[in-house]
């Protein structure tokens, strides 16, 4: 199970994704502005095999006692979990804002085997005058660790497992202020940098993009420093202040439901 207070569980994800017919999406975007600050927005797909299988439990990681707790590792507002439906899937999007990247330590998780070390914290180290956004532990890195092999499986074993990873796709995206020139095992995309893990990935026998992420270490985005235009700063800072208004809010009023 997830650390008591981990706002991103992915062991939980996957030991889900595994367990029951049906299957996850699931997308991490961090987004840094020129000044440091900015957003990690994550949004949450089951499928409705899965959500019959787990009712309403299935997004019950996001509670408000969680998300406070986050405040002590550099996030100063989250946003009410917006919920839609569309093509066979139910999906969940909460937004978390920060003023300082280099302030924030996304907690990995805290449950190991025995005589295992937890594994460490993931943190960011931002130069925006320099133009490299470095990240201690992607999230891919940790998925790709926590995922089973299932390319040796025997074909028997391997149908069973394709017809769970149906519909997986598990992203990580990353956008920085300016033009990526260099991002690791990461795409890139203009501004984004972007990876995936998918069900192809995970039955692929030769294990290709599992290995690349299970060996990324840190990763160092490169890019071109492009700065902003008044118009982008204040619509931001505009947004980063409605949304700790609206944070206050919902901790004033105790629950993250309207």
């Amino acid at each position: 199970m997830p650390s008591r207070h981990a706002v991103f569980p992915l062991v939980f994800l996957l030991l889900l994704t595994l367990a029951v017919p049906g299957c996850v999406k699931f997308k991490h975007a961090l987004s840094v502005k020129p000044d440091g600050s900015g957003r990690i927005e994550l949004t949450f797909g089951f499928s409705d095999a899965m959500l019959a299988h787990q009712g309403e439990d299935a997004f019950s990681f996001n509670r408000l006692d969680a998300l406070i707790a986050q405040e002590d590792r550099g996030f100063v507002a989250f946003s009410a979990p917006e919920t839609w439906s569309e093509h066979g899937f139910t999906y969940q999007r909460i937004r978390g804002y920060f003023e300082d990247v280099n302030r924030v330590v996304i907690e990995g998780d805290e449950d190991t085997n025995a005589g295992e070390e937890p594994p460490g914290p993931t943190t960011f180290a931002f130069d925006s005058d320099g133009g490299t956004l470095t990240i201690s532990r992607c999230l891919l890195e940790q998925v790709a660790l926590e995922l089973t092999d299932v390319s040796a499986s025997d074909p028997l074993e391997r149908a069973a497992f394709a017809a769970m990873l149906e519909g997986l796709r598990i992203e990580e995206s990353v956008t920085v202020p300016g033009e990526v020139t260099a991002a690791g095992p990461f795409e890139i995309a203009g501004t984004t940098a972007v990876g995936v893990i998918d069900g192809a990935a995970m039955l692929d026998e030769q294990g290709t993009v599992l290995t690349v992420w299970r060996n990324a270490g840190a990763v160092e985005v490169k890019f071109e420093p492009n700065g902003w235009d008044d118009a982008e700063r204040d619509a931001w800072r505009d947004e980063l202040a409605a949304a700790k208004e609206a944070w206050s809010a919902i901790k004033e009023g105790g629950s993250l439901k309207p």
